[in-house]
C-alpha cells in the first residue's frame, strides 16, 4: 500500500521541459503526470497498476518500475515499502543511460531533493474524488439511458418468438 509519492527535483524539471516542447516528447509528460495523480488519488488501495509497464522490466536498480509512456519514452519509479518516487522521464535511450549511471541507487527518502504528497490529498480539482473523466463519463450516460432506449438498442434480444 502506498502512503507517499515523491517527484524528484530532475524528474519534475524534465517533466517542465517536456511540456515546453510539444509533440510526442509533451504527450509523454502528460501521461506521465495522469499516472503519477491516479497513483496518489487511489494508490493507497490498489497501488500502481496504473499505465504501461515496460515489457522487460528493469534489473539494474532494486525495486525500480519502468513505465513505457509511448513514442519511445519512459518513467522511472523506484518502489520502497509504503513509498513511491518518480525519479526520470526520458526517451528509451536517455533512460538507459541514466539506470547505467544510477546501477544500484540507494535512494535517500529523508535528504534527497524531491515533494512528497501524501496519498489521498492530491490537490483538488473538479473531478469527484477518486473518479477519473472517463468514469464520470460513463455514470452521466448510464444517467440518460432508460428501458424504452435499451429495448432499442437491443431489440434482438428483447423479441418473442413470435415476433411481438
Amino acid at each position: 500500500m502506498i502512503l507517499k509519492v515523491h517527484r524528484d527535483k530532475e524528474f519534475d524539471q524534465r517533466i517542465q521541459e517536456y511540456l515546453s516542447h510539444g509533440g510526442p516528447a509533451s504527450l509523454a509528460a502528460r501521461k506521465a503526470c495522469a499516472i503519477l495523480e491516479k497513483i496518489v488519488r487511489r494508490g493507497g488501495s490498489e497501488g500502481i497498476k496504473f499505465g504501461r509497464f515496460t515489457g522487460k522490466g528493469e534489473m539494474r536498480i532494486k525495486n525500480c518500475i519502468k513505465y513505457d509512456l509511448g513514442n519511445g519514452y519512459r518513467m522511472i519509479c523506484l518502489r520502497r515499502e509504503d513509498r513511491f518516487a518518480a525519479l526520470y522521464i526520458g526517451t528509451h535511450d536517455e533512460c538507459s543511460r541514466w539506470l547505467d549511471r544510477n546501477r544500484d541507487l540507494d535512494y535517500d527518502w529523508s535528504t534527497s531533493p524531491y515533494e512528497c504528497i501524501q496519498v489521498g490529498k492530491a490537490p483538488s480539482s473538479t473531478r469527484e474524488e477518486g473518479k477519473d473523466a472517463a468514469d464520470l463519463y460513463e455514470e452521466k450516460l448510464l444517467e440518460q439511458l432508460d428501458d424504452k432506449i435499451l429495448r432499442k438498442i437491443f431489440c434482438g434480444l428483447c423479441r418473442r418468438p413470435n415476433g411481438t
